[in-house]
């Protein structure tokens, strides 16, 4: 599995194979992201510190 860090600006678009992310507005440690991708394509947010009752919840978890 690849890696790659990016700086980018509230606007841009990541293209991800037939996927698209783009940065919708930062403020302070959060961002909005707006993901464009097909059904078929699972996205799935995992909370770095999510309370130990939550990390099972499928609250983050969106199909497109």
């Amino acid at each position: 599995m690849g890696k790659l860090i990016l700086d980018i600006r509230q606007g841009d678009v990541l293209n991800i194979g037939g996927s698209q992310v783009r940065l919708i507005v930062k403020s302070g440690k959060s961002s909005r992201l707006e993901i464009t991708a097909s059904n078929e394509i699972e996205v799935l947010l995992e909370r770095k510190s999510a309370p130990l009752i939550l990390e099972h919840n499928t609250d983050g978890k969106h199909t497109i």
